[in-house]
């Protein structure tokens, strides 16, 4: 005959812990971050934005999530100003302005070495430079006489005619001599251009003498 207890007995079970490490659960990343700001404030830079893996994080012997934690990608947030610089001087001088007795010749250079950009400053300093030239003495100009003008209408008063010439083809210079001879030549009128002349100055009171012509 069965015991009655046995049947209102609790079952002797015995309970055991088998391990103490957590199920292992691979690492997930979360969303990608918004790009940061620009590391340069002119020219080529870099952003980066990054993310974390923790979503969800590892746990016991689970993987690691794959890939990188950052990314990065160029950038330029405005064009960084430049400023300008010389180029070399021109290879050749401007001709001399004076044959001899010292004149001047110049040369330029540019702004483009490189040239000013993005707000950048000019060059400095002048894009012109002089310097004297043929400063050897000029020669001696003996001076030369014009050709005579043309003789002038008759002086009613003088009973002559005149003309002229100049000093000036060429003139002198560096020392040279001047020109030799008279600059003005007078000869007298004939008679008849005279007469009105002649009549003014006496004070005689003619009214037929204009018919005559020099």
């Amino acid at each position: 005959m069965r015991d009655n207890c046995c049947s209102t007995c609790e079952p002797n079970i015995a309970v055991q812990s088998c391990s103490h490490e957590p199920c292992p659960v691979d690492g997930g990343w979360t969303s990608w971050s918004e790009y940061g700001p620009c590391t340069k404030t002119c020219g080529e830079g870099v952003q980066v934005r990054s993310r974390i893996c923790g979503d969800p994080p590892i746990q016991g012997k689970g993987r690691p999530c794959p890939g990188p934690a950052s990314e990065f990608r160029e950038c330029i947030a405005k064009q960084c100003p430049v400023d300008g610089q010389w180029g070399s001087w021109c290879c050749t001088w401007s001709d001399c302005s004076a044959t001899c007795g010292g004149g001047r010749r110049s040369r330029v250079r540019d702004c483009n070495n490189p040239a000013p950009s993005n707000g950048g400053k000019n060059c400095t300093g002048k894009n012109t430079q002089e310097e004297e030239c043929n400063t050897q003495p000029c020669p001696a100009v003996r001076g030369g006489w014009t050709m005579w003008s043309e003789w002038s209408p008759c002086n009613k008063v003088t009973c002559q005619v005149t003309r002229s010439r100049s000093c000036k083809k060429p003139s002198p210079a560096n020392g040279g001599e001047p020109c030799t001879g008279p600059k003005e030549q007078s000869r007298n009128c004939l008679l008849l251009c005279c007469v009105d002349g002649l009549i003014e100055k006496l004070g005689l009171e003619v009214t037929s003498y204009n018919w005559y012509k020099c």
